[in-house]
């Protein structure tokens, strides 16, 4: 193979992040629909399939498209597609909506997070899940303007109902979701 046949082929190669080996690899993610909480999803971003017709935003002045990274990033690990460029995703090929609840500088008003968890209760259909891998300090922190036990709430009903959650742990010194 020519060297810049050989070059091109690098930089055109997938590869399987150790994360997603970790977690049993590669499933046809493909059907399957996961609600991002976070920054934002880059919506035209061509490895992921965005459904930017439920995508929405809860930051005020902002659209549903991420200006900061975070939610595209944690996108691409969930359901970047397989199709031998960049990175592939745990569900290769799911459906993202981007589901804003933080700005560009990565602020995350508690209540913005409990907006997005009740909007997403409200349009999911069964086997859908609901990824929110977000992480902040909790005491004095401006952000938390409502009680967390509401947002608890939110998520433990929304689950009771059926929807599925992937939730992180030790982002930060993260709020628990109990």
């Amino acid at each position: 193979m020519p060297a810049k046949e050989a070059a091109e082929s690098l930089l055109m190669s997938q590869t399987t992040p150790w994360g997603i080996t970790r977690v049993g690899g590669v499933q046809n993610g493909v059907g399957k629909k996961a609600w991002v909480l976070d920054t934002g999803i880059d919506l035209d971003h061509p490895d992921l399939n965005v459904d930017v017709g439920n995508s929405v935003s809860f930051v005020g002045g902002e659209s549903a498209d991420d200006l900061n990274g975070h939610g595209t990033h944690v996108a691409g690990i969930l359901a970047a597609k397989d199709n031998s460029t960049d990175v592939v995703g745990v569900a290769a090929g799911a459906t993202v909506v981007s589901v804003k609840v933080c700005n560009a500088s990565l602020q995350c008003f508690v209540s913005d997070v409990d907006a997005g968890v009740d909007y997403v209760a409200s349009r999911y259909t069964a086997g859908d899940v609901a990824n929110i891998s977000l992480g902040y300090p909790i005491e004095g922190n401006p952000r938390v303007d409502i009680p967390l036990s509401v947002l608890e709430n939110s998520v433990t009903v929304a689950a009771n109902d059926g929807l599925l959650f992937a939730i992180s742990a030790g982002n930060d010194q993260i709020f628990a979701i109990c």
